[in-house]
């Protein structure tokens, strides 16, 4: 299952994921800002809008620790401050998603939840990727039942009281469709795939979604759809995790057409994007086949 690159990749991209990082509610100036629901001017005085905006830049370029920093000055003057509420609650996420220690991992996805209920409540016009970010920490905590209600809250219809859902929200479309698939049964598996082709309709360079197209079809033995998709997926994402899957897509349709050499090929590929081999053992099972096939030459 591929939810934890989708989560990594999210992360590692906060202008795609407002989930993880909150850029659709803290990251736009302008135009922008209003669209997600969010005017700045009403919102935070200039000089805590400077110290959040470099809250987020420490976030994109990895620096969590003074990301926290800069979030933690402006909630200690306004406790209530939205845009650091959310730069915290991606800070904490991001954080727990890098902890090897499973109890410190589970108390920051708390705390980032806690995070994004304080920004919902201070300001529940937030836009749809707050109640996304949300779902995920649910998700993480093992609350599946209440991360699917906070996926579907995302995909409502506008409603009177409310102007920032989002029906068309991707990344939600998508972690909906991979809780379905996990069901293993018959109609889960059928609302999963109608999900992710919904997201790939969406928007088409979802990795993801395509990946997970990909996979559907190599079951179904058509094998033109995988490799298409599966190449469509390399270039629209530049994550490793998400790569490997991609790869082993690709090895395991031509090791089931009988072209074991880019079949061996293409699992060494998927090995290579990996960091650590517990994140996706299944490569590795076709290295160890490339090996026995090509002989020493392939290692």
């Amino acid at each position: 299952m591929q939810w934890s690159a989708a989560l990594e990749e999210k992360a590692s991209n906060p202008r795609a994921f407002g989930g993880c990082y909150g850029s659709a509610a803290f990251g736009m100036e302008g135009d922008g800002a209003r669209a997600h629901g969010l005017d700045f001017t009403r919102i935070v005085t200039r000089g805590a809008r400077q110290i959040v905006s470099g809250g987020q830049l420490c976030v994109a370029k990895g620096e969590l620790q003074n990301a926290a920093s800069a979030f933690q000055i402006v909630l200690g003057d306004d406790p209530n401050n939205v845009p650091a509420l959310l730069g915290q609650a991606c800070v904490d996420f991001n954080t727990a998603e890098n902890e090897e220690q499973y109890k410190k991992a589970m108390d920051l996805y708390k705390s980032s939840l806690e995070l994004y209920k304080r920004a919902l409540l201070a300001y529940p016009n937030c836009p749809a990727a707050v109640r996304l970010g949300i779902g995920l920490c649910r998700y993480r905590l093992g609350q599946f039942e209440k991360a699917r209600q906070a996926f579907e809250r995302v995909l409502q219809a506008n409603l009177s009281f409310t102007s920032h859902l989002d029906p068309e929200n991707v990344e939600a479309l998508v972690a909906l469709g991979i809780m379905d698939l996990q069901t293993n049964e018959d109609h889960g598996v059928r609302g999963g795939m109608e999900d992710m082709r919904r997201a790939f309709e969406i928007h088409p360079y979802c990795s993801m979604a395509l990946n997970h197209l990909a996979n559907h079809y190599f079951f179904t033995g058509q094998h033109f759809l995988v490799e298409q998709l599966t190449e469509a997926a390399l270039a629209a994402t530049n994550h490793g995790l998400m790569k490997s899957h991609s790869y082993y897509n690709l090895a395991r349709s031509y090791h089931s057409k009988g072209d074991f050499e880019k079949a061996a090929r293409y699992y060494m590929a998927s090995v290579k994007e990996i960091k650590k081999p517990q994140d996706f053992i299944l490569p590795y099972y076709g290295v160890c086949f490339g090996s026995f096939f090509c002989g020493n030459d392939f290692l």
